[in-house]
């Protein structure tokens, strides 16, 4: 029931690893998502989460930014990534345990480039690196050869281990994502799978 107490139900779990693709990512079989999730449950409950993750052997761990719904969030955007940095330092989980994954959602393109989204959510978290940035469809105008460049600087600079392209399969033209051979992409899901992914990592 919505709104109903719920409690942290620890279980014993041998959980597996596995190599992200062919990058240097390795991840938990099972991942950790917190959009819309931490901000909107007290901070021990939160906190509680978190720790049973890390128990039951969970090192992927996936948040995302948002803009405020309620009007009462201290952030017009991005306040979820605030309290995932917050309640991710309290439990004392290493940063070098996990691999974090964000989204970069080109929202205000052109007046915020990759690298000043990426930085605004660094700044949030908390966090100097996100190891995965998941990137929205690109916005109407820009280039994909554009997107790309920016986010292999992104990863050249260290912001970023590796990204990806999220939500599905490319749409068709003109929002066409490159072929395997381009440059800045070294990775891609194979024909079968179910989403389409590319990996960018140095």
């Amino acid at each position: 029931m919505l709104g109903a107490p719920f409690a942290v139900v620890q279980t014993p779990l041998l959980m597996e690893s596995r190599a992200l693709g062919r990058s240097d990512l390795v991840v938990s079989r099972l991942s950790l998502g917190s959009w819309r999730t931490f901000e909107r449950i007290p901070r021990d409950t939160g906190a509680a989460v978190l720790r049973a993750a890390r128990d039951a052997g969970i090192t992927f761990l996936d948040d995302a930014r948002y803009n405020d719904e309620s009007g009462t969030a201290p952030l017009a955007t991005g306040w979820s990534e605030v309290v995932f940095g917050r309640l991710f330092r309290a439990v004392g989980w290493p940063r070098d345990e996990v691999v974090v994954a964000n989204k970069l959602w080109w929202e205000f393109w052109p007046s915020e480039s990759a690298a000043a989204e990426v930085d605004g959510s660094l700044r949030r978290m908390g966090f100097e690196f996100i190891d995965l940035a998941y990137s929205a469809p690109l916005p109407d105008g820009l280039p994909v050869e554009d997107a790309v460049a920016a986010m292999g600087a992104l990863v050249a600079a260290g912001k970023l281990r590796a990204w990806a392209r999220s939500t599905g399969r490319p749409p068709p033209s003109p929002m066409r994502w490159p072929p395997p051979t381009t440059r800045g992409c070294r990775h891609r899901a194979p024909p079968s799978s179910p989403t389409t992914w590319c990996i960018a990592a140095p």
